[in-house]
């Protein structure tokens, strides 16, 4: 009887997979797995978009090739994205400890 329970049991395993979530709960579950790891945020810069992902909490900065502020934004989600209206240039970008060059031509 025992061993009937046990296949009884293994067999209701598959409907409950990760590939019977929605979407929702799987960027929950990526959201929560990246924070206990911590992982350092992701950054894609296309064109004038900037989009910051797994850095909630943190503030983007973005400075000029002279050092000055011109942008700085609280992130206050997992996947976040900001439109730059800057000049052509060079700048440097900072959440957190994470710093990258990238220039606007």
């Amino acid at each position: 009887m025992t061993r009937l329970l046990l296949i009884s049991l293994f067999s209701v395993i598959p409907v409950f997979g990760a590939n019977n979530l929605l979407a929702s709960e799987r960027t929950a579950m990526a959201e929560s797995h990246a924070s206990l790891v911590g992982e350092e945020p992701i950054l894609t810069i296309n064109g004038s978009n900037i989009r910051v992902q797994n850095a909630q909490g943190e503030t983007l900065e973005i400075y000029n090739i002279t050092g000055l502020r011109v942008l700085s934004r609280k992130i206050d989600r997992y996947d976040f994205t900001v439109s730059l209206k800057l000049p052509k240039g060079c700048y440097i970008l900072k959440v957190g400890k994470l710093v990258r060059k990238f220039s606007i031509a």
